[in-house]
């Protein structure tokens, strides 16, 4: 790679070397190579970055940090299910109270009409 980057470099020394010509088909091979030798640094930089990520002591933290990743998905998602069993469970209790209060105040209703029909029955 090191090699391509010095013929590019050469290249590149040529170019500003000559004199600037007006012809439109000389402007477009300028612009391809430039842009060629942008995609060549930047394949430059990732190969240095891959390089230096694959040794033992990074690919050993990397995996450690996606092991704690999983882990605290797992426990975020185990946590959660809980809160919205939790939930529900509450709020079925919930239901079910008010269903029997009001079965309480409809049967405390028919008391009291029980009574004051009996009352007003006793009083003719």
């Amino acid at each position: 790679m090191e090699d391509f980057n010095k013929e590019d470099k050469s290249k590149q020394e040529e170019f500003k070397e000559q004199e600037p010509q007006n012809d439109f088909g000389d402007t477009i091979k300028r612009v391809a190579m430039t842009a060629i030798g942008g995609v060549a640094d930047a394949a430059e930089a990732i190969a240095k970055g891959v390089q230096s990520a694959a040794n033992k002591e990074n690919i050993d933290r990397l995996a450690q940090k996606g092991e704690n990743a999983v882990k605290q998905v797992k426990d975020f998602s185990e946590s959660a299910a809980k809160q919205v069993l939790d939930f529900g469970s509450d709020t079925v209790n919930k239901i079910k109270k008010a269903w029997d209060e009001s079965k309480a105040v409809d049967a405390a209703q028919e008391s009291v009409k029980s009574l004051e029909d009996d009352i007003m029955a006793s009083l003719k």
